[in-house]
């Protein structure tokens, strides 16, 4: 199959993507000086071994987890919290066929009992919203779709630290490749268990535009609900950065196609990101 090739703009010839492509480009150069070209890089004697570049001997701290707890369980105010929501699916005889998830959720109530207001409500519920509607909401876009989810059936996720220590057996997540029996966790634990989601360095996945990211600075404080926009590049030093938006940016921005440089938008070395797996 094949696609058609994007129409240049009518005004400058210049195909859609091209004004993006060129926001990053001016990007690159304004935060770490001009002399970078379509990734080439000038006067940069490369190490024989790349690795080095993306920072795999830099000594990194632990980011935070993602902990999913279900919603019954979970014993702080819910508003605003990330969620996920376990999906089921039943033959005509009552019998489980299907399981699921559906992330990127958010909060939006407390906990209510809507029995016999709404069909098929059978327990106290929350009301979520998918992230994109969420941050419209708070921009002010009015009546933003929401529905009502079972608390028995939403879990709630939360940042927890991690130990600083190579030698814990969260260490694990940092080798590039993973055990070939790791997906059996998956089957053999208690689905209704909290759950704990360690991130991976960034440097270890091989797509991220679109990803969320946590940043881990020198001094071990993080930033996050960020989204990486881009995949890796070359500076003129031949340091590998990535660019990210704020997530809430994220959101807006591609919702309204603008292709210009948003103002949150800014680059991060590679060997201080850490992608959300």
């Amino acid at each position: 199959m094949s696609f058609p090739t994007p129409e240049p703009d009518p005004e400058d010839g210049s195909a859609p993507g091209d004004d993006l492509d060129r926001a990053l480009r001016e990007l690159i150069e304004h935060e770490h000086g001009a002399g970078s070209s379509g990734g080439v890089l000038n006067d940069v004697e490369l190490p024989e071994d790349l690795t080095l570049l993306a920072g795999w001997e830099v000594q990194q701290h632990k980011p935070p987890a993602v902990l999913c707890i279900r919603g019954v369980d979970f014993r702080e105010p819910l508003v605003g919290r990330r969620a996920r929501f376990w999906l089921t699916s039943f033959d005509e005889s009552g019998d489980l066929i299907a399981l699921g998830w559906r992330d990127g959720l958010r909060i939006v109530s407390e906990e209510q009992d809507l029995r016999g207001q709404l069909d098929r409500v059978v327990e106290p519920t929350v009301s979520v919203q998918d992230e994109a509607d969420y941050y419209r909401a708070l921009s002010g876009v009015k009546d933003t779709p929401r529905f009502a989810a079972g608390v028995s059936r939403v879990w709630v996720e939360q940042y927890v630290s991690q130990p600083d220590d190579d030698d814990d057996d969260l260490a694990a997540d940092d080798k590039i490749a993973p055990s070939s029996n790791a997906w059996l966790s998956d089957v053999v634990d208690d689905p209704g268990a909290p759950r704990l989601i360690r991130p991976v360095p960034a440097r270890s996945v091989h797509a991220l535009t679109g990803r969320r990211v946590i940043h881990v600075r020198g001094d071990g404080t993080t930033a996050t609900d960020l989204r990486a926009v881009g995949e890796p590049s070359w500076t003129h030093n031949g340091t590998i950065i990535v660019p990210i938006i704020d997530e809430h940016d994220w959101y807006l921005w591609t919702a309204r196609s603008n292709n210009m440089r948003h103002p949150s938008m800014r680059s991060m070395e590679v060997s201080s990101l850490w992608v959300e797996a």
